[in-house]
């Protein structure tokens, strides 16, 4: 009876514990899929789905930064 009793915790424990770091990944994955991020374009002013470019009007997502010194 000794032998049986650490199996039968473990399976208790599966069964009683809550979800994990995996599960909860998977549900916010799904959850994205589901809802896209959307995003404002800087130059159109509409509501589109987060790209590079937007897809209504072409322009990139971010303005171009100048980097010269």
């Amino acid at each position: 009876m000794a032998e049986g009793s650490p199996k039968i915790w473990k399976r208790l424990v599966r069964l009683v514990r809550g979800p994990t770091f995996g599960d909860y990944l998977d549900d916010s994955a799904e959850e994205i899929r589901r809802n896209p991020i959307q995003m404002d374009c800087p130059v159109c002013g509409e509501v589109a789905p987060l790209a590079e470019t937007c897809p209504k009007c072409g322009s990139p997502r971010n303005p171009p930064v100048d980097r010269r010194v």
